[in-house]
């Protein structure tokens, strides 16, 4: 019998090593990629805070509430960008009309006055996420910078007619004495004047000096009285309205009594039924919103300078000798119907005859653009987003 060398043992022992080593080697290759996803999913989960802390804070924005803006500059820079400095400054106490900040998302109003990480002057919302470990202590997991730019305009969407009306079932008319123009009219010089005693002149300086006066004159494209498409400004008014705060808010049975003025307009709301201003010389200043289901009644002699809003299934009715100055926005047009005894939430949506008179009247836009109410500390839009 030949003697045994034991290379045979040698040969199994190396493969053994060789197994043992790739084994070792692919279990730290899949600890390595199991690290690499939960970081991702970390980084990914901290983004998407980011991203929800900035939606909320700007949910508050066009649900009505103030907007303060904490000045941010330059020097911030190193001082705020990292979780916990930021976490911490919105957190503050003195920072809470500014802020929101909960767990793992925080956003501030803030005011940037100089030009830093790409991002130009302007007022923004910042927001930044994280992730924490088991024990909540430590972080995981932090977001980049996330900033929406906003767009300020005043206030007030931009009218472009005596009456607006979004949708394709947009319809109108206007009879006997009535009075539907585009022609630009100042505001009458007593803003307490009722009736026929309600003289005013057309702007020396009329802001579109070719517009039609009548919507049916169809040659002039420049009519001020125009439909719209949905996409062309509507979600633009939907929003404005979910802006507003109300000053007072009107139910079925209840008169409006004269309300507001040149410095302070109003912003009301006819929210449900029947809503008149009553057959008196009752004088409205500011915006007023018909909301679905409601009908305001625009009786008397009395006259309304600004802005009324009617929502899709609200109605706009008149008796008397009512004048408006400023204009009509309708949110949702319907089909004319001319048929007897019709349902009163059916037929036009702008019916105006006897002597009501709709005047268009920038002073009134403007001064309902420049009212305290809806001043620059409230935004208009979204700029950028990133």
């Amino acid at each position: 019998m030949k003697q045994q060398q034991g290379a045979a043992l040698v040969v199994v022992l190396s493969m053994l090593t060789m197994s043992l080593m790739l084994g070792l080697s692919g279990m730290q290759s899949s600890l390595i990629d199991e690290r690499l996803a939960g970081n991702y999913k970390a980084a990914t989960e901290a983004q998407m805070r980011a991203e929800e802390a900035a939606s909320e804070i700007y949910e508050k924005v066009i649900l009505g509430d103030k907007v303060v803006f904490e000045n941010f500059s330059s020097d911030d820079l190193d001082e705020y960008f990292g979780w916990k400095e930021f976490f911490g400054f919105a957190n503050d106490a003195e920072n809470a009309s500014s802020c929101t900040s909960v767990g793992g998302k925080a956003a501030c109003y803030v005011n940037i006055s100089s030009v830093f990480f790409g991002k130009d002057v302007g007022r923004y919302i910042f927001a930044m996420g994280a992730v924490f470990d088991g024990l909540g202590s430590e972080v995981v997991a932090e977001s980049v910078p996330v900033f929406i730019k906003l767009a300020f305009g005043g206030g007030l969407p931009h009218v472009p007619a005596t009456h607006s009306c979004y949708g394709e079932s947009c319809s109108h008319q206007a009879g006997g004495n009535s009075e539907l123009t585009g022609e630009d009219y100042l505001l009458p010089d007593d803003p307490e004047c009722n009736g026929n005693a309600c003289f005013s002149e057309v702007s020396p300086e009329p802001e579109n000096k070719d517009a039609c006066y009548y919507p049916d004159v169809e040659s002039y494209s420049g009519c001020r009285t125009e439909k719209y498409d949905d996409d062309e400004g509507r979600p633009g008014w939907e929003a404005f309205v979910a802006g507003l705060t109300f000053d007072q808010s009107f139910e079925d049975g209840d008169s409006v009594s004269s309300i507001g003025g040149r410095n302070s307009p109003a912003i009301i709301e006819i929210k449900n039924g029947d809503v008149s201003r009553g057959t008196g010389n009752v004088n409205t200043i500011g915006v007023v919103v018909v909301r679905s289901g409601a009908t305001f009644d625009m009786s008397g002699t009395g006259h309304h300078e600004g802005l009324i809003i009617v929502e899709d299934g609200g109605r706009l009715e008149y008796n008397g000798t009512p004048v408006l100055y400023g204009a009509i926005v309708t949110l949702e047009g319907r089909e004319a119907n001319d048929l007897q005894g019709i349902d009163k939430d059916d037929g036009y949506d702008l019916d105006i005859s006897g002597n009501t008179n709709i005047r268009y009247s920038k002073e009134a836009l403007d001064m309902i653009a420049n009212s305290p109410q809806l001043s620059n500390d409230k935004p208009s839009g979204i700029e950028s987003w990133n």
